[in-house]
């Protein structure tokens, strides 16, 4: 298979492109041949078994034999040259005409000497013969293996293959056009679903597949007549407009006719490509010359179109051979005897199929509108290719539109339409023909160019473009005649039942459905695209009169359709008419006006010059400028007829409000004619699957198609995609009918504002009115609409070029100096005279460029305008159509009131939304005055600030709306009034205001800025405005809430607006919920504004006076310092009190912003009188202006007065303000009613917390304490066996020495009895000898029986994050995830079973975590196990799968983890918190919600610090906890006398202890125990009673996800160790500040509240603020020797603890410490005694050689390091450079330019030199060096530093050239050299001296520039010149023969320090390691002896005695400790006894 489609490929695509090849690229009778095989080669079919044993084998067996005869004759001809002379004379080179006959034949001489002749020649050829050689070797291999067969499988596939082959060949067509009969006769198995699908698949695409070639042979028929017009050419022309017009009139045409038409195309084209070849000889040539008419006709042969006539050839005779050529049957010529368009289409299952495609209803619904195409494409001709032929198209296609049936017109007219379009191309056609001089130009007077008959630059696309338009004629002419077909069938047809397939009409009703719903769309929004037009062609271009008509008629229409809506309504049609006729005259008299005669005839009947008629619209325009201003009339006409004929109707149906359809809305679908049309669809489908019986054959038919379930689906979708779109817009609708109105008039003030004018002032005064006084807006509305109507139209008059303001504009006199108060540079700034005035200016209409840029402002407005008219209407129109009224409250959410504002957030959220501004516009109204005064700081908003005192000090609601209108028409009157002073007085006057006359008096223009008054050099800013108008229309809002809450359904929908001092005053009961227990996320928001919004608005009150320093922020501070005092007092405080003080604060703040805004005068106006006299006043005060504009910033820089930038304006105050006001309104809530009862609650219960907190203490107390008794207990009775057994070894340890020594000598008795003897002064000598005292009896009582070790039952934990992570790691991912999944699955039953059992409370919170993840993780384990378990060849991607899932399993454990972690540590805080909200709850629940008598807090906090200061007792930590419970519990039980409780593991903290002690450790079975104080946990468990809103609390906060339960856990944790947080602070801040004044409060939390237990008490944290108490000294007593058996004091063991911590710290401090002092404080400053520098060209002698020292190395001075500062101040990396030095740390080294040596060169090497410099193509390398040598005596290790300077000469570069230059004496001026030395080197204590890069831009590109010179100077003996070089600073400025060279000096370590100092803090460090290191290696090369005692196996027993030590050492029996001591020494000692003690348990 695959050795047949290599060959088809070579066959089909590479040998036609060699024959073309060889065509092409020679001309001769050879490649003629070749030209004959490759038109040939199309004839000849697929090569395949068959083909190859037939035509097409021998066609290719024939090219292979004409390729070798041709090369045989080439070399057979060539030998006969060279062989026989006379041949050669005759067909050599010798222009004979024997030579010439040959080379077109195609053989000559070859000439060797030029061998692209000779491959010119022989590559066709050769090329030829070796393609087909390849195709012919291949050819046969493939019928050698057809022949030999493989095996039988393959013989039968390959048989089956030939089968199809010769289906293919010869009855292609049978089958697609019987194919449906084909499908009742086949098998079972094909007549399957898969197989029809298959069958209907392979029949579509042949069938689209044909049509398409046929699409592509008539394309490319059209292409080769029009790529180059000729008269063979003009056939193919013909030919294509006889096939397209045949078939637009829907003849019929036979299958075999169209295959004649298409072998004649074939015949003709090859003729005609033979032709064009031979035309290419030179005797063809001769005989029709080039120049001649028959070759202009003809045309000679072009590339592109021989690529198009071959093309065309080959096109045409494939689609012939798809179409099949072979004779057909009788059968086949009786079915397709006769076709046209409309059977081919609907014949068999390609008809069904097409029928049932909705591509195919969808072309064809196109095509029935096919006269819309043809009616634009007559618009776009005449308008793209004008002149007077074309004219009669734009004049038929706009009668045509004009005319109510204009499709049944456009249809009668098709045939002409279509007549005069061919006529136009044909006749483009023959003017495209290369026939200028014998075609004729003029036709009498009248140019042939004006119809259109000229030759364009390219034809070709000339006639293309017109093609393409003459094609919507023919499809016009096709629909045309088909309809008519169609009307007579329906007449003449009878009655006959339809047969169609089963899905056309599904999609039939969809797309009706779509098509409606397009048109809908259209219907409503097309008029939308009508107006956008309206504005496109009044503004595109040059702004003329006929546009100025158009949006005359557009501002006509809208603002009829504001003013009068029914009247619009009536006259839109007519309005449609007159536009359509209007655009219709315009584009005839512009289309007219472009021809040669008529601007004449215009000027001549109207009277107008050319300039007049060019304002009108009528001039004559390039043709680019044509096109543009013709097409978009063209396209305007067009939209407004679209929307004349077919939307008009729809539309006015749409907006009709008096008989508006009601619909019932199913599932909230808007358009029933969806809802309709689905059903529709629906049953009948229903229908059709009912009718279809139970025939099992009939099923598979009545399955509906693909496509239909797909738009079944589609169906489901948009009418879900609908219904969230309705609600969505009708929320929009909502929105905009409530506030649109808002925005209409902001945004018309707003574009008033932009351009004060005497116009807009109408505005302004409108809306400045009409917004307190609702009933005049809709007054306002109307007027402004015409208003800005007329103002567009005058701004577009006064565009026109007649207005010329020149002619009457004013120019004003210059005032004299004595006559005016300004300035000269403000005089020639001023509006007066600067310029000359325009009149028209101070109206608000002027010249500008951009005219719609100019009026854009006001074209918005209108459109707002006219959109808000359109909303109220929408509105209207919904309301009606849905049967409802509109909702009595203008509000959101209806559904939304006061009932449901606490159900949730979201109800909250839409109340807010709802009823904001109900609830807080007074608020909203004091910050936008706030605002105000912010924004503008001058004289006018100091009256805003005399309103606000004076509302605010009415301070009830009711007071205040009593004055409310008045203020609402104090803004009116004053926002009018601050626009006329915008305005001014006409400027066209002359006069300037009186504040600019010369009086005695001087008015500065920042003062004239801070009056706002009016000014021609200082204009007001009216932008400001829009401030003041933001407040009038809150206020205008406002005064309508004064009036609307006294209404009862805005009382009852909204809540009634009360601001009672005291909210409960004659209230039965709070109708607020109580939320301090939250139950959901919107309690949680409550809580976080009624409880803690007080501490943030004193954190903002502190902010705002910290961070601004003057008097006024001292007094924010004070009244924070108060509030704070005073804490949680103030809130439990009387209502009235609370505030009476807030008010008081309130009142300063607004004290404080007035009085600022006063002061603001001496900061904008008197800023530098101020800084001169007054400078305290501005830093007193922070006065700065913060308004720009008043005074250049620079001017008034004063470093003696610095302005307190930073520091000014009166944000933080106005954010200060804002958080007061809500604050206030908190205080004033029923909500804030609760907050104080839980506050005053809290007060009563302060020391209940405190007791909770130390029971837990004294419980984890007497734990331990029992757990020491037990565990002495237990000890004693050990010792005391232990002596019994000891005393029983001595006895007989005794006797048995007895009888083995039955006598001692009496020295060794009284060694025994001296060494007995004791010195009982030193009672601690004998301590070494007590601890050496063990003995092997000591441990033979310890055997396995008298281990007390208790083995707990431990429960399962809970699998951490970490053990999940270390079994990946061990195993796999998906070994770790599903032994995870299996320990889950484990806990949940476990829990299931304990579920009536009470649970720990570890084991709750671990499950409770961790139990969370477990149903996530389980469903994606098990897929991930099935995919796993199904997985062959997908392995990576199963194992990257369980590794992301394993990473998302780790995740979720480790959050789990650590929020488990976080609750255990806030256990006891949690369980405290929860006992106090119970009985706070009941506390609450028990007294009354009126606020009761203030309580004694002072009396509370101090019982509060008594009890802290009695109970001061340790809290235990994790580790004595977890050594506690190892301690056997069933023993302590028994001893302690109480019932066993629950078990507790390793992991219970010391508050979660469940173990029931008592007070005293041990009683006797018949003593009373004393009860003691229940901890928090205990009361929980054992609470008789349970309350509904705290379960539900607890459930709320349970069900949380991961991410909150997290946050939660961190909050608990800050709160609990609140403490904490704030030590942290504190400590912060003293790092922060560094001062010694924040230096006490680290001091008292290190003294005083770390050392206080359990926590610092009131007194602590009154003291850190007030700082009044400073708390303890310490004792530093050391008392050594210490006594045997007596405690060391703590001082002593922290205190040598410390210092040895101390000394750890110095060790590792030293080197850092001691290196920094000696660069800073220590190092000396040792200067360079000498500096050299030498400057060497490659390896030649040095150039220059000079050394400074000590005389020219001068020390820089304080100046020299200021000018050095001030040189880079403003590069911040050479700053951080020079700051690290000081001026005594820095020289300049002067290097004289002279160098020091003569130069002493041989000749020989300056030859050299010279020869290298000019000749050399290696570069050199000029370099200097400079050497530093120091004195080491006075410091240092290093005495010379050195570093060097290299630059690379490149062979180019000039410097070579000129220094070779200097060294011949041919130039005597310096060379210079860039970049070349570094003025600034760094000195270190190191060998390399490298240059400062910090200070040089771009590195070595910053090096200074110098010149080098050669000096000569003639010798004293005469014998010869010396030379030497001199070097000089290039461009210098000061002395030239210095270089100067500025050396940065380090500090050295002293010659004292040397020995430390001298190897840098690296060598310090590693003498440190080094010391260490010995010690470390000390330590461990004994390790050898240590393996015994830490590789032991178990150590419990050992860690049980030293536990034992540690017990009676704690409780003073330090005998018994000493005793254990021994026991411990033995053990280590006696190897044996280690191993016996270290076994494990099970071994004992």
């Amino acid at each position: 298979m695959e050795l047949q489609v290599v060959c088809g490929l070579l066959y089909c695509c590479l040998l036609p492109i060699f024959l073309l090849a060889a065509c092409i690229f020679r001309y001769n009778a050879l490649s003629l041949v070749y030209l004959l095989y490759l038109l040939l080669l199309p004839w000849f079919q697929w090569p395949n078994k068959h083909t190859l044993r037939g035509h097409t084998g021998h066609y290719i067996k024939a090219l292979f034999s004409t390729s070798l005869i041709f090369l045989l004759a080439h070399v057979s001809f060539q030998i006969c040259l060279y062989t026989i002379p006379s041949l050669d004379d005759e067909l050599g080179h010798n222009c004979s005409s024997w030579e010439t006959l040959s080379r077109h034949i195609g053989v000559s001489r070859l000439p060797l000497e030029d061998p692209w002749s000779m491959v010119w020649l022989l590559t066709p050829d050769l090329g030829i013969f070796i393609i087909s050689l390849i195709t012919l070797i291949l050819c046969s291999c493939l019928l050698k293996k057809r022949e030999e067969g493989p095996n039988p499988h393959m013989s039968t596939l390959l048989k089956e293959e030939d089968e199809t082959e010769d289906d293919d060949v010869e009855g292609e067509d049978e089958e697609m056009l019987s194919c449906s009969a084909t499908e009742d006769e086949e098998s079972p198995y094909s007549s399957s679903g898969a197989a029809q699908l298959a069958a209907r698949l392979r029949a579509t695409a042949q069938h689209f597949l044909r049509n398409m070639g046929r699409i592509q042979a008539i394309t490319l028929l059209a292409l080769a007549g029009i790529t180059l017009p000729s008269a063979f050419s003009a056939f193919y022309f013909l030919l294509f407009i006889g096939v397209c017009t045949w078939w637009a009139c829907h003849f019929p045409i036979s299958h075999l006719g169209f295959n004649a038409l298409c072998v004649m195309v074939a015949f003709f084209t090859g003729g005609h490509l033979v032709c064009l070849y031979l035309y290419q000889s030179s005797f063809a040539q001769d005989m029709f010359s080039p120049a001649g008419l028959w070759a202009s006709t003809t045309k000679k042969v072009l590339w592109r179109y021989y690529g198009a006539m071959m093309a065309l050839h080959l096109n045409t005779l494939q689609t012939l051979l798809s179409m099949g050529v072979s004779p057909l049957s009788e059968s086949q010529i009786s079915k397709e005897s006769v076709t046209n368009g409309s059977s081919q289409h609907d014949t068999g299952p390609i008809g069904e199929a097409a029928a049932d495609n909705p591509l195919h209803l969808v072309g064809r619904m196109i095509l029935q509108q096919s006269y819309i195409c043809a009616l634009i494409a007559m618009m776009v001709w005449s308008i793209t290719y004008h002149s007077w032929l074309t004219f009669v198209l734009l004049l038929w296609s706009c009668v045509i539109w004009m005319l109510r049936a204009r499709q049944r017109f456009a249809t009668l007219c098709s045939p002409f339409i279509l007549l005069y379009g061919l006529a136009l191309c044909c006749l483009q056609y023959v003017w495209a023909l290369d026939l200028e001089m014998e075609l004729p130009q003029h036709i009498g007077t009248m140019s042939l160019h004006q119809l259109g008959l000229d030759r364009a630059q390219y034809p070709c696309l000339r006639l293309g473009a017109m093609l393409l338009f003459t094609l919507t004629f023919w499809l016009l002419l096709r629909q045309s005649v088909k309809d008519m077909f169609s009307r007579k069938k329906r007449v003449t047809a009878p009655l006959q039942e339809v047969t169609t397939g089963e899905n056309t009409g599904r999609n039939e009703s969809i797309l009706k459905v779509l098509g409606g719903l397009v048109m809908s769309l259209y219907a409503k929004y097309w008029i939308y695209v009508c107006g956008g037009m309206f504005i496109m062609v009044s503004f595109a271009g040059k702004l003329v009169a006929y546009k100025i008509v158009y949006m005359l008629l557009f501002l006509l229409c809208l603002c009829l359709y504001q003013v009068y809506y029914s009247l619009w309504r009536r006259l839109l049609k007519a309005f449609w008419w007159m536009v359509v006729a209007y655009t219709m005259v315009v584009l005839i008299a512009i289309y007219t006006f472009q021809f040669e005669d008529f601007p004449g005839y215009w000027g001549n009947f109207t009277g107008f010059t050319e300039q007049q008629l060019a304002d009108m619209g009528l001039e004559t325009f390039k043709l680019s400028e044509l096109f543009s201003s013709i097409l978009i009339p063209g396209f305007f006409l067009l939209a407004c007829i679209l929307q004349l004929h077919y939307f008009h109707k729809p539309f006015m149906k749409i907006t009709d409000l008096e008989n508006v359809t009601p619909i019932h809305r199913k599932r909230g679908i808007e358009n029933p004619d969806l809802v309709r049309s689905t059903e529709e669809v629906r049953f009948e489908e229903e229908d059709l699957i009912t009718e279809q019986g139970d025939d099992p054959s009939e099923v598979d038919e009545a399955i509906p198609s693909k496509w239909g379930l797909v738009m079944d689906r589609l169906m489901v979708l948009s009418r879900t995609f609908s219904d969230t779109l309705t609600h969505v817009q009708s929320f929009i609708w909502r929105v905009l009918e409530l506030h649109i109105v808002k925005i209409v008039s902001f945004f018309v003030v707003w574009v008033a504002l932009l351009e004060p004018s005497a116009m807009n002032l109408v505005l302004v005064v409108l809306w400045s009115f009409a917004m307190p006084y609702g009933r005049f807006r809709a007054m306002a509305s109307c007027l402004s609409t015409i208003w800005v109507c007329v103002i567009i139209v005058c701004k577009m008059l006064y565009q026109l070029s007649v207005v010329n303001p020149a002619v009457y504009s004013n120019n004003c006199t210059v005032p004299m100096v004595n006559e005016t108060s300004l300035e000269l540079d403000e005089v020639l700034n001023s509006t007066l005279y600067k310029a000359p005035v325009d009149p028209a200016n101070w109206f608000g209409v002027r010249k500008d460029a951009t005219v719609l840029g100019y009026t854009k402002g006001h074209l918005l407005v209108l459109m707002l305008l006219v959109f808000e008219a359109t909303v109220y209407r929408h509105q209207i129109h919904h309301y009606r159509q849905q049967q409802c009224s509109p909702p009595p409250i203008p509000v959101i959410f209806p559904q939304a009131t006061r009932d449901t504002l606490d159900k949730g957030l979201l109800h909250c959220i839409k109340y807010l939304l709802n009823y904001s501004f109900y609830k807080f516009g007074l608020e909203i109204c004091f910050l936008m005055t706030m605002n105000v005064i912010g924004q503008r700081m001058n004289f006018l908003v100091i009256i805003h600030g005399c309103w606000l005192v004076a509302i605010m000090v009415q301070r009830r609601r009711a007071a205040m709306a009593k004055i409310w209108s008045k203020y609402c028409l104090f803004l009116v009157v004053f926002m009018i009034y601050q626009y006329v002073l915008c305005v001014g007085i006409p400027p066209a006057l002359c006069i300037d205001y009186p504040w600019r006359w010369k009086t005695s008096v001087t008015v500065h223009s920042a003062l004239v800025k801070w009056i706002y008054l009016p000014d021609f050099y200082t204009i007001p800013n009216s932008r400001n405005l829009i401030s003041d108008f933001l407040l009038l229309m809150c206020a205008s809002q406002q005064w309508a809430v004064f009036e609307n809450e006294k209404k009862e359904e805005w009382m009852v929908m909204g809540g009634e607006n009360k601001d009672k001092p005291d909210p409960m005053e004659d209230m039965p009961f709070n109708p607020a919920p109580n939320f301090i227990n939250c139950r959901s996320y919107l309690d949680m928001a409550k809580v976080l504004v009624f409880r803690y919004m007080f501490w943030f608005v004193l954190s903002v009150v502190f902010v705002t006076g910290a961070t601004r320093i003057s008097v006024f922020g001292l007094g924010y501070l004070m009244a924070c310092f108060f509030f704070l005092l005073f804490g949680t007092r103030l809130l439990i405080k009387p209502s009235r009190t609370r505030l009476i003080m807030w008010d008081c604060l309130i009142m300063y703040n607004v004290a404080v912003i007035i009085s600022k805004n006063i002061l603001s005068i001496l900061a904008c106006v008197f800023v530098l009188e101020m800084q001169k006299n007054f400078c305290w006043v501005i830093q007193l005060f922070s006065l700065v202006c913060t308004v720009k504009g008043y005074y250049d910033p620079n001017s008034v820089f004063d470093k003696e007065c610095l302005l307190p930038v930073e520091e000014a304006g009166i944000i933080w105050d106005s954010i200060c303000f804002f958080f007061l006001l809500l604050q206030r309104r908190v205080f004033l809530s029923f909500y804030f009613v609760h907050i104080t009862a839980d506050l005053q609650a809290s007060a009563r219960q302060a020391s209940q917390g405190f007791e909770l907190f130390r029971a837990s203490i004294i419980k984890n107390m007497h734990f331990h304490q029992q757990a020491e008794k037990k565990s002495i207990q237990q000890l004693n009775e050990s010792m005391k066996r232990i002596r019994d057994k000891q005393q029983k070894y001595k006895e007989g340890r005794k006797t048995s020495d007895i009888e083995e020594q039955p006598s001692d000598s009496k020295e060794q008795k009284k060694e025994r009895q001296f060494s007995k003897s004791k010195d009982w002064q030193y009672p601690w000598m004998d301590h070494a000898t007590v601890l050496n005292s063990g003995e092997y009896y000591m441990f033979e009582s310890d055997s396995g029986e008298e281990d007390e070790s208790f083995q707990e039952e431990q429960k399962p934990r809970q699998q951490t994050a970490f053990q999940l992570a270390y079994q990946a790691w061990v195993t796999s991912a998906k070994e770790a995830l599903k032994d995870h999944q299996q320990r889950q699955r484990e806990q949940r039953a476990e829990a299931k079973k304990q579920q009536t059992s009470q649970a720990t409370d570890d084991a709750e919170e671990g499950e409770a975590v961790f139990d969370g993840n477990s149903k996530e993780v389980e469903e994606m384990q098990e897929e991930g196990d099935d995919a796993a378990s199904q997985a062959t060849g997908r392995d990576i991607v199963q194992r990257i799968l369980d590794i992301l899932k394993f990473l998302w399993v780790l995740f979720l454990a480790m959050v789990d983890g650590f929020t488990m972690w976080l609750n255990l540590l806030t256990k006891q805080y949690v369980d405290t918190s929860m006992v106090l909200s119970e009985e706070r709850y009941l506390f609450i629940h028990n007294i009354s919600q009126r606020p009761s008598r203030e309580p004694m807090d002072d009396q509370i906090s101090q019982d509060s610090e008594n009890l802290t200061v009695e109970t001061c007792l340790d809290e235990t930590d994790t580790d004595n906890v977890r050594f506690n419970s190892n301690v056997n519990v069933v023993e302590l039980e028994t001893l302690g006398g109480f019932p066993k409780s629950r078990d507790f593991s390793s992991t219970t903290l010391s508050s979660e202890l469940t173990l029931e002690l008592d007070t005293e450790p041990f009683y006797s079975q018949h003593t009373h125990r004393p009860r003691r104080s229940r901890t928090a946990s205990e009361l929980i468990s054992e609470r008789p009673f349970s309350v509904e809103e705290l379960i539900q609390s607890r459930e709320f906060y349970s069900s949380q996800n991961r991410l909150l339960k997290l946050l939660f856990a961190l909050y608990n944790v800050l709160a609990a160790h609140s403490e904490l947080v704030c030590y942290f602070i504190i400590v912060l801040n003293n790092l922060v500040t560094a001062s010694v004044i924040s230096l006490v409060l680290p001091i008292l939390v290190f003294l005083w509240a770390m050392l206080s237990v359990p926590r610092p008490s009131k007194r602590f944290w009154m003291t850190a603020i007030i700082y009044t108490e400073v708390g303890n000294g310490m004792e530093n007593t050391f008392k050594y020797p210490q006594p045997k058996g007596q405690k060391k004091k703590k001082i002593v063991k922290y205190g040598m603890g410390g210092i040895i911590i101390l000394f750890l710290i110095c060790i590792i401090w030293f080197p850092l410490l001691f290196i920094s002092l000696v660069k800073s404080v220590v190092g000396v400053v040792n200067h360079p005694v000498d500096v050299t520098v030498t400057v060497k060209l490659g390896g030649y002698e040095p150039l220059f050689t000079m050394s400074v020292q000590q005389q020219s190395i001068q020390p820089f001075t304080e100046q020299d390091y200021n000018h050095l500062s001030n040189l880079f101040r403003k590069n911040a990396v050479a700053m951080q450079f020079i700051t690290m030095y000081s001026y005594e740390d820095i020289v300049t080294a002067n290097i004289e330019g002279s160098s020091g040596s003569v130069w002493r060169i041989s000749p020989p090497s300056r030859q050299e030199l010279i020869k290298e410099l000019l000749g050399s193509t290696g570069d050199m390398t000029l370099r200097l060096d400079w050497n530093f040598q120091r004195d080491l005596g006075k410091g240092g290790t290093v005495e010379h530093t050195f570093d060097r300077h290299s630059i690379s000469l490149s062979p180019k570069n000039p410097v070579r050239v000129d220094l070779a230059s200097l060294l011949l004496g041919s130039r005597k001026d310096p060379v210079h050299v860039p970049h070349m030395f570094p003025n600034y080197i760094r000195a270190p204590t190191g060998a390399e001296a490298k240059p400062v890069s910090q200070l040089y831009d771009g590195d070595e590109e910053g090096y200074q520039d110098v010149t080098l010179s050669l000096m000569r100077e003639a010798s004293v003996n005469t014998t010869g010149a010396q030379e030497w070089w001199d070097i000089s600073i290039a461009d210098c400025k000061g002395s030239c023969d210095v270089l100067p060279m500025v050396i940065f000096n380090d500090k050295v370590s002293p010659p004292s320090l040397g020995f430390l100092a001298g190897y840098g803090i690296m060598g310090l460090y590693v003498s440190v390691v080094l010391v260490i290191g010995k010690f470390v290696r000390g330590f461990f090369s004994e390790i050898s002896h240590s393996i015994m005692f830490e590789e032991l196996p178990c150590v419990d027993r050992i860690l049980k005695l030293c536990m034992d030590i540690f017990l009676v050492r704690e409780t003073g029996e330090l005998e018994q400790e000493e005793e254990l001591y021994s026991k411990l020494i033995f053990l280590y000692r006696s190897p044996e006894t280690m191993i016996k003690w270290t076994r494990e348990k099970n071994e004992v």
